[in-house]
């Protein structure tokens, strides 16, 4: 064998690998990187506390991305959408690096689909937003028990 050829070889060899490693990188780092999270949460309304779902994203890339609709993915592909969201920031938003969008949803809205729906039980839900180009980015899936939301949904309305 010829060390000379080997040599050649192997250097070859790492070169592809530190180009592809490259090219990787570059793609990753051009990338959107949006982070949706769902949970439940207590807000101030007034001398009151509210129980609300926050459903908040995050940019977490270096690319502008603008955000139109969120959403709460319910059981059986049914989803709920906000028709007027009370958020953070405007919607739709458009987020920079680094900036964040919390969308605050009524307790009694999410029990009103609830109802309408026929839901009972644990129930597995998830945030969603949808981004000026069509991409759906979801967050974790959540359980709630569907009766208990309904029925703190319910005592909030005794207290008003």
């Amino acid at each position: 064998m010829n060390l000379h050829l080997i040599v050649a070889d192997g250097a070859a060899v790492c070169g592809v690998a530190f180009g592809l490693y490259t090219l990787l990188a570059q793609r990753r780092a051009s990338r959107r990187h949006i982070r949706v999270t769902l949970r439940q949460g207590v807000v101030p309304a007034g001398g009151d506390a509210r129980c609300v779902f926050l459903l908040r994203v995050v940019n977490a890339g270096s690319r502008t991305v603008t955000l139109t609709s969120p959403e709460i993915a319910l059981p059986g592909g049914k989803r709920m959408a906000m028709l007027r969201p009370v958020s953070t920031v405007g919607v739709p938003c458009t987020l920079t690096e680094s900036q964040d969008c919390t969308v605050i949803v009524d307790i009694e809205e999410v029990a009103h689909t609830f109802a309408q729906l026929g839901l009972h039980g644990k129930v597995k839900l998830s945030g969603q937003f949808t981004d000026s180009l069509g991409i759906v980015h979801r967050s974790g899936r959540m359980k709630v028990s569907a009766d208990g939301v309904c029925q703190l949904a319910q005592e909030a309305r005794l207290r008003v």
